[in-house]
C-alpha cells in the first residue's frame, strides 16, 4: 500500500503494514473510521486512505511537522553584513505589526510586549588573525612538517657528505702546498680555482635539485589552506626560504667544512668565516631558486629541464668556465652582471688567494711571463682584489627578487585545477 510521509510517498506491503499501522499508532489507540467519498472505492484503495488519514492524525506526524516548522523558522543573520541587517530589521517589524493586529482582534489578548516571529541566531563579525601571528603558525607548521621528514633529510646530508668528502681528496692540501712551495706551477693555480668552485657549487646544486620537490609536495597543502582563507598567501613562499635556512647551517657545518680543510684553504677568521657567509649566501640563492621552480612549474617533468638549462648556463658563463675576459662584451654587462654565481664565486676564490705571492711563469701572447699567483689568478680571471665584499649585496638582492617572483606564482598560478 502507498502511504504518505509529509514530503513523499512510502510503499507498504505484506506484513509491513501491519508494523507500519502500530507504529503510527498513537498511546490513545487511534479508530480509523471510513469517510462517506470512500464507498466507491475498492478495498485496496480504502486500505490506503485509511493508512494515509491514520499517519495525519497520529503523534509521529505532528511531532515530525512541529520540527520541520522550526527548521523553517530559523534565520542565520551576519551582523557585519549590513544590509542583510537592516533587510532582517524591517522583516522583523512587519511580523510584529501582523501578529499584534492579529492578536488585538482577539480579547484580552496582551499586545503590549514585542513578538518574536522567527529563530534568529546571529553571527557575530568574523576577525582573522594578525599578520603575525599568521606568519608565526605557517612557519611553525611548515618547519616541523620539513624536520618530521627524516628520509630527506638524511638523503640529502648523505649526499653532501660524500661529495664534500669527495672533492676534500681529489683537491687534498692543493692551497697549503701551493703556499708552502717556493715557485708554483699553472696547473696548481688553475687547479686550486676548480677545487673552490667545485666545493662551492656542488653544495649549492644540491639544494637547487632537491629543493624544488619539496615545493612541490607541501603545494597540495598550501591550495586547500589557501581556499579555506587561513592565511595571507605571500607568507607561504616567504616562510619557504627561512625554512631551509637552518638547514643551509646544518650542511655548512657538516658539509662543507671538512672539504674546506682538507683544501688546506685559509684558517684566519677573516677569510674563514667569510667563506663560510658566501657559501651560506650561495645555498639560500639556490634553494629560492628552487621555490621559485617548484612554486611556478606545474610538475619536476617541467622543472628539472629548466633547472639543467640554468645550471649549463650559469656554469659555462659564470666567468670561471669561460674567464671572464674571453665573454662577449654584450653578455659581461648584461647577463654576466646580473647572475649570481660570478658574485658568490668571487669572494672565496679571491679571499683564498690574494695572499699568494708564489712566483709562477706562464705564457701570455706567446711570450714567458713572470708574475704571483694571486697576480695571475686576478689577471686570468678578470676580477680585481677590490671591493669583493660588496658581491654579498648582489646576491642578497638576487634572492629578494627570487622571494617576489615566488610569491607571485604561488599567489595568482594554480596549478591545481588543472
Amino acid at each position: 500500500m502507498l502511504v504518505e510521509l509529509g514530503v513523499g510517498v512510502a510503499s507498504v506491503k505484506g506484513d509491513d503494514a501491519a508494523r507500519f499501522a502500530n507504529a503510527v499508532v498513537s498511546q490513545d489507540q487511534l479508530v480509523i473510521e471510513d469517510e462517506p467519498e470512500w464507498a466507491d472505492l475498492s478495498p485496496a484503495q480504502r486500505t490506503v486512505q485509511k493508512f494515509t488519514k491514520m499517519y495525519k492524525l497520529s503523534d509521529q506526524r505532528s511531532h515530525a511537522m512541529k520540527r520541520l516548522e522550526i527548521l523553517e523558522s530559523i534565520q542565520i543573520v551576519d551582523l557585519s553584513d549590513e544590509a542583510g541587517m537592516n533587510k532582517h530589521k524591517e522583516e522583523v517589524e512587519m511580523a510584529n505589526l501582523k501578529k499584534k493586529q492579529h492578536y488585538a482582534s482577539g480579547a484580552g489578548d496582551d499586545v503590549s510586549k514585542t513578538l518574536v516571529p522567527t529563530t534568529t541566531i546571529y553571527i557575530p563579525p568574523s576577525r582573522g588573525a594578525s599578520l603575525p601571528t599568521q606568519f608565526s603558525e605557517v612557519y611553525r607548521r611548515n618547519f616541523m612538517a620539513y624536520w618530521r621528514n627524516p628520509g630527506i633529510i638524511y638523503a640529502r646530508m648523505t649526499v653532501s657528505c660524500a661529495l664534500s668528502l669527495l672533492c676534500g681528496l681529489v683537491y687534498l692540501n692543493i692551497r697549503k702546498n701551493i703556499a708552502n712551495s717556493t715557485s708554483a706551477e699553472l696547473a696548481s693555480a688553475n687547479s686550486l680555482i676548480g677545487g673552490i668552485m667545485t666545493v662551492s657549487m656542488f653544495s649549492a646544486i644540491i639544494f637547487l635539485q632537491t629543493g624544488m620537490p619539496l615545493a612541490f609536495e607541501n603545494r597540495t597543502t598550501f591550495y586547500r589552506e589557501k581556499a579555506s582563507g587561513f592565511y595571507f598567501p605571500t607568507f607561504h613562499a616567504i616562510c619557504q626560504p627561512l625554512i631551509e635556512a637552518p638547514w643551509c647551517l646544518t650542511n655548512l657545518v657538516v658539509g662543507v667544512l671538512p672539504s674546506y680543510f682538507m683544501l688546506g684553504l685559509r684558517a684566519e677568521a677573516g677569510p674563514f668565516f667569510g667563506t663560510c657567509a658566501c657559501l651560506f649566501t650561495m645555498f639560500m640563492v639556490y634553494g629560492s631558486l628552487a621555490t621559485f621552480l617548484g612554486n611556478a612549474c606545474s610538475s619536476t617533468a617541467v622543472g628539472q629541464p629548466l633547472i639543467g638549462a640554468y645550471m649549463s648556463l650559469q656554469n659555462s658563463l659564470s666567468g670561471v668556465a669561460i674567464t671572464a675576459p674571453n665573454l662577449p662584451r654584450a653578455y659581461r654587462y648584461t647577463l654576466y652582471q646580473i647572475l649570481p654565481v660570478q658574485h658568490l664565486l668571487r669572494f672565496p676564490i679571491l679571499i683564498q688567494t690574494q695572499s699568494l705571492h708564489v712566483p709562477i711563469t706562464y705564457f701570455k701572447n706567446g711570450v714567458a711571463t713572470d708574475s704571483t699567483i694571486s697576480a695571475y689568478i686576478s689577471e686570468y680571471l678578470g676580477w680585481g682584489y677590490d671591493n669583493i665584499w660588496e658581491h654579498f649585496g648582489w646576491a642578497w638582492l638576487y634572492i629578494v627578487v627570487l622571494q617576489f617572483f615566488s610569491a607571485l606564482a604561488i599567489t595568482f598560478i594554480s596549478h591545481f585545477k588543472r
